[in-house]
């Protein structure tokens, strides 16, 4: 079992919130999410893959 970690906590979180948002983003589009990928460096910002 792996030492929890808060920075690993809150990349989990942030990949969720993420994933929500392109949800809704291909909802409007009326497209299909296919995944989601972090950008760049910053794992605060995801690119939605449709």
């Amino acid at each position: 079992m792996s030492e929890w970690s808060p920075v690993d906590e809150s990349r989990d979180w942030q990949c969720v919130a993420e994933r929500w948002r392109c949800q809704k983003l291909a909802q409007k589009r009326k497209q299909a999410l296919v995944d989601i990928k972090p950008t760049g460096d910053s794992v605060l910002k995801w690119a939605c893959i449709f």
